[in-house]
């Protein structure tokens, strides 16, 4: 059970989507930043010992998903179902997508480990009557490595053309965050590295919810899925994500 503020009314708050709210870059700093502050009070932290076997990693976390889901399935139907809006570049490699983001999240459980908030979407924001960002249904929360939560927020908050502009920025001023609160934090290098290496997942949940059963009713309304699976996917064909996963002489591994 998950017991939560009514945040439209204490904090005056209201809650958009990708289609509905473009984030300008005070307010992109504050979602790196936010995501900064939680991630930072369970750095490295015995976060199983502290919430019990429940909290899984993000790769077991993955394997129940896919227990029931058939993920990897579901992910390819979806690549069909948008295909209009993917790279190109990125749809002629999608049959290495389902193996990619399995590898993605093997790699997300090495290194210092936190509390995920695990769906950052722009869906789970709400912006306060005073202009703050805020964070909101916590029902996917796991144990993982950082660029989980940077990489899925920046690809599916900003557009395109925002995060090419602005990503390396943001990253830096995430880890500039965790420095400033006594964090062991990776070189700008190796950041930039696990942020490429963590696109799939944002990419899981809109491909696989675009893939769900032919007969199914659609859970989100479709501008919204179709330009989140469009935001998303075009982050990884720009980051050349797949390579940075599965290239066998790629020797670095996210912190």
């Amino acid at each position: 059970m998950l017991i939560i503020d009514d945040v439209t009314h204490t904090r005056d708050a209201t809650f958009g989507n990708v289609v509905t709210r473009e984030l300008d870059q005070d307010k992109a700093e504050q979602v790196v930043d936010t995501l900064a502050t939680l991630h930072v009070k369970y750095w490295n932290a015995p976060l199983r010992k502290r919430f019990g076997n429940w909290l899984l990693d993000s790769y077991e976390f993955f394997n129940r998903v896919d227990s029931t889901a058939s993920v990897g399935k579901r992910m390819l139907t979806g690549f069909e179902r948008a295909r209009d809006v993917i790279a190109p570049e990125l749809y002629a490699r999608r049959a290495e997508v389902p193996e990619a983001l399995e590898e993605s999240l093997k790699i997300n459980t090495t290194g210092p480990q936190t509390l995920l908030r695990g769906d950052v979407h722009p869906g789970n924001w709400y912006v306060t009557g005073d202009g703050r960002m805020g964070l909101y249904d916590w029902q996917c929360i796991v144990r993982g490595g950082w660029a989980r939560d940077v990489a899925h927020a920046l690809s599916s908050h900003l557009t395109v053309e925002q995060r090419r502009d602005w990503e390396r920025d943001l990253i830096d001023r995430y880890c500039g965050r965790l420095a400033e609160s006594g964090c062991d934090v990776a070189s700008s290098a190796e950041a930039f590295l696990a942020h490429r290496q963590q696109m799939m997942h944002g990419m899981m949940f809109w491909l696989m919810t675009l893939g769900w059963y032919r007969f199914y009713p659609e859970l989100w309304p479709r501008d919204i899925m179709m330009e989140s699976v469009r935001r998303t996917c075009q982050a990884a064909a720009d980051l050349d994500s797949l390579d940075a996963i599965l290239s066998s002489d790629n020797a670095i591994r996210a912190h």
